[in-house]
């Protein structure tokens, strides 16, 4: 995998604490299941005397609620966890791909488009050729012809990308 600066020291050390304290609270809870449901509860506590059966399984179940509620916030607290190092991931590898970007002079590929015309950026040596459905068919000093930048052979060829991109609604 493609290595990245690792920052927010702060963030991620929180993140570390609050995991760790997530997992002992599922633990914790998993132990007062097991408590809550040997003992019974506090119905199991008052009904208890010597070669007596213990308290009917509803209150058994009853008195796991507790730990089943402490495991499911333990559960939830490594959740959040999970989702806020993924955002500082995602952060930390949103800079790198500017930093490439800057680096590169704003270019992520080898082909380069034209300026926009709809911008008004156009080189000053493009004549028009048409008007197609709101958009500027430029002719190119150079040879073909421009729509927003694209660069096609002719103007039926651009006609057809601009069918197609009204078509797909862009």
């Amino acid at each position: 995998m493609y290595e990245y600066e690792r920052s927010y020291k702060t963030g991620r050390g929180v993140c570390v604490v609050m995991e760790l304290l997530g997992w002992l609270l599922v633990f914790v809870g998993f132990i007062a299941v097991i408590v809550g449901y040997s003992s019974g509860g506090l119905v199991g506590f008052a009904s208890r005397s010597f070669m007596e059966e213990g308290p009917p399984v509803v209150f058994r179940l009853i008195a796991t609620i507790p730990g089943l509620l402490t495991m499911a916030a333990g559960v939830y607290s490594v959740m959040e966890t999970q989702k806020v190092k993924a955002t500082l991931d995602s952060a930390e590898m949103t800079r790198e791909m500017l930093s490439i970007s800057r680096r590169n002079d704003g270019a992520l590929s080898s082909n380069r488009v034209e300026p926009s015309i709809s911008r008004g950026l156009a080189p000053a040596s493009s004549t028009l050729v048409k008007y197609y459905r709101t958009k500027q068919i430029m002719r190119r000093p150079t040879g073909g012809v421009t729509v927003d930048g694209e660069v096609f052979n002719d103007v039926q060829e651009a006609e057809k990308h601009i069918d197609m991109m009204l078509k797909n609604g862009a």
